[in-house]
């Protein structure tokens, strides 16, 4: 139940760094002042890739999150309960983990893009 409250929220944090990022790329130009504007296109489809990738996760993680959740609900018996249970366990928490650490990932690319804005803005 844990895991359906905070894997949204780290969605609307990932959605709204994104709109951050493209907004600092197309707001400033920065892919076309660059000195080599091919470096800036490599940059610019890296981000949507690492966003993309995160967005699929997250969303992914929370369909399985929501699965779990309805057959733990149903409390089905079988003998071999506690091996599976333990198999989910691990299995969702390196669905978090790394959830969490992809949106590290996103962090850092907001800091790199605000440190090329800062950059920009004392050489003009």
């Amino acid at each position: 139940e844990i895991s359906l409250s905070i894997i949204p929220a780290m969605i609307a944090l990932m959605l709204t760094a994104y709109v951050f990022v493209m907004s600092f790329l197309f707001g400033k130009n920065i892919v076309s002042t660059m000195k080599d504007p091919q470096k800036g296109k490599e940059l610019f489809h890296s981000i949507n890739a690492s966003f993309g990738i995160s967005l699929l996760v997250n969303v992914s993680a929370i369909i399985i999150f929501y699965i779990i959740y309805v057959v733990s609900q149903i409390n089905i018996s079988a003998e071999y309960a506690d091996t599976i249970n333990n198999l989910v366990i691990l299995f969702v928490s390196f669905l978090v983990l790394l959830s969490i650490t992809m949106q590290i990932g996103i962090v850092i690319d907001l800091f790199n893009c605000g440190q090329v804005l800062v950059r920009n803005s004392c050489e003009d």
